[in-house]
């Protein structure tokens, strides 16, 4: 009998994914929860098919640090800002971030986020030629593949889910609503 191991880097070729993706900047927010951000990382290095420039924003006061620290002996493209005053808001940290960009377009996650494979590439053709575009919200999934929010909208002036609870295949085309969830966010 033979097995037969599936690599998702290897199918490349079977999947539009061009090859002259820009280069953008990734914004991930940390705040303790060493583990979430250990997996946030280590997806986006291994999932992602475009060049980017990693900022973490960060007010940790666990091991965070020093193992951001030993990322960046490994790979030369992360920034690491670092706030020993925790801050008030999400807000506050992703404008941080979006001080040290160095590219035209950036993502903005937060460090539960797990990306997969090709997760930029349909928003930065997007961002890239489409140009009356100013941010694109990603569908987010719960960790058993339901989705969590696929985009927001106002019902009697209140936020709701698009999608919440529906299984994770669904809605995959490309629409506009008129919110996006702010834990990962293409700008």
């Amino acid at each position: 009998m033979v097995e037969l191991s599936f690599d998702p880097h290897k199918i490349g070729s079977f999947i539009d994914v061009p090859l002259d993706l820009p280069p953008f900047d990734i914004i991930v927010i940390t705040h303790n929860r060493l583990d979430l951000t250990a997996r946030c990382i280590n997806a986006l290095y291994e999932q992602s098919t475009a060049k980017f420039h990693l900022i973490i924003v960060d007010d940790s006061t666990d091991a965070t640090v020093a193992h951001i620290n030993y990322l960046q002996t490994q790979h030369d493209n992360i920034t690491l800002i670092h706030s020993d005053t925790p801050y008030k808001e999400g807000n506050a940290c992703f404008n941080v971030g979006l001080k040290a960009m160095k590219h035209d377009f950036a993502a903005l996650l937060t460090n539960s986020t797990t990306v997969c494979f090709c997760w930029e590439v349909q928003a930065l053709k997007l961002m890239r030629h489409m140009t009356d575009i100013g941010v694109i919200g990603g569908k987010v999934l719960t960790p058993f593949g339901q989705i969590e929010s696929a985009g927001l909208f106002i019902h009697r002036g209140i936020p709701n889910d698009i999608g919440v609870g529906q299984p994770g295949h669904i809605l995959t085309n490309i629409y506009e609503c008129p919110l996006v969830p702010w834990c990962c966010v293409f700008v």
